[in-house]
């Protein structure tokens, strides 16, 4: 009876901890792959979003296909984008490559991102060097199995919050 108590309490301790415990980097990176579904506020507007992560070139990458479920006037989807990110498994730092169909030039300083994590979450810096740059922290909900992107348009001091998505398994 007390070995029975004690691996009990062994489990919910252990469990506990795994709740509260920030992830080691190689275990946020792995835990963006799978097949999610994007919902939020983009620009004001409600938005879903089919998200896609797979890891590729022998696990060095996740590779992030996200694509709106709202259509242009030709029938392609409204929003999509190829999103890259790796791990410098030496000095824990994330690096976050965005591509989509807005405006082009993601080939580009610009479209190069880096994060170092903080607990769960990746705060990824487009545009860093300059006045005007976007902030994209994502954060792993591991209760959730989820993570949330919170976009926000950083000019000078001044944040001003672009979008407050969620990824939900699918």
């Amino acid at each position: 009876m007390i070995r029975i108590r004690f691996v009990f309490t062994f489990v919910l301790c252990a469990s506990a901890l795994a709740q509260t415990e920030p992830a080691k980097p190689d275990d946020l990176f792995r835990h963006m792959a799978g097949k999610w579904v994007l919902n939020g506020t983009i620009a004001g507007k409600h938005v879903v979003h089919d998200v896609d992560a797979a890891l590729v070139l022998k696990d060095e990458y996740v590779q992030l296909h996200e694509i709106s479920r709202e259509k242009d006037a030709t029938g392609r989807p409204k929003y999509e984008a190829i999103v890259i990110v790796s791990l410098d498994k030496t000095t824990g730092e994330f690096t976050c490559m965005w591509l989509d169909n807005t405006a082009g030039g993601g080939l580009s300083a610009a479209g190069l991102a880096h994060g170092k994590p903080d607990g769960n979450a990746i705060p990824f810096v487009f545009g860093a060097g300059t006045n005007d740059v976007t902030r994209n922290t994502f954060t792993y909900l591991p209760d959730r199995d989820a993570w949330t992107w919170a976009i926000d348009n950083i000019s000078g001091d001044k944040a001003k919050p672009f979008a407050r998505v969620t990824l939900m398994r699918r």
